[in-house]
């Protein structure tokens, strides 16, 4: 059951999945339809779960599920892999990798990706910094998607690569 971001709890559970390169405006759009689908279906032992998803930032796929009503079974999280599994396949586009970090760039605040073994080489090369915001995909609740999936660089796990 599809609801709305502001009536999650905050200890609501989230998934994200990054894309290796940029969503088209075409692939967005068909993304989220995909996601209203399968979400107003998604259940856990055949109960509806109260969840949303979306697109951000033409990149990341953001699954949130309230589990203060009904808990995402392990099935019903093998669901949603599946499904993102099946988006890989109808885009052509990576969602599952997690070897490519995202951050901020300084000068533009686009949103770039880079190989997790490249961070110590873009630190020392000055093209990122201690205050670049790196997005920290591992974030498990709503309330930390909200206050921290964003973060300098300094207070990230990507930190520990340098």
């Amino acid at each position: 059951m599809i609801t709305g971001f502001a009536l999650l709890h905050p200890t609501s559970r989230v998934w994200i999945f990054q894309a290796e390169n940029e969503l088209s405006q075409q692939q967005e759009a068909a993304c989220d339809l995909y996601i209203k689908r399968f979400l107003d279906s998604w259940t856990s032992h055949n109960q509806d779960i109260m969840s949303y998803g979306g697109v951000y930032h033409h990149r990341f796929l953001v699954f949130l599920v309230d589990q203060t009503q009904t808990s995402a079974s392990g099935c019903s999280q093998d669901k949603l892999m599946h499904f993102v599994e099946d988006l890989e396949k109808h885009f052509g586009i990576s969602f599952l990798g997690r070897t490519q970090v995202a951050y901020r760039n300084t000068k533009d605040e686009n949103i770039k990706v880079m190989p997790l073994e490249n961070l110590k080489e873009a630190y020392h090369s000055g093209t990122i910094q201690d205050e670049t915001l790196f997005f920290d995909n591992l974030v498990d609740t709503k309330l930390k998607f909200e206050n921290s999936w964003e973060k300098p660089l300094k207070e990230s796990w990507h930190k520990r690569f340098i």
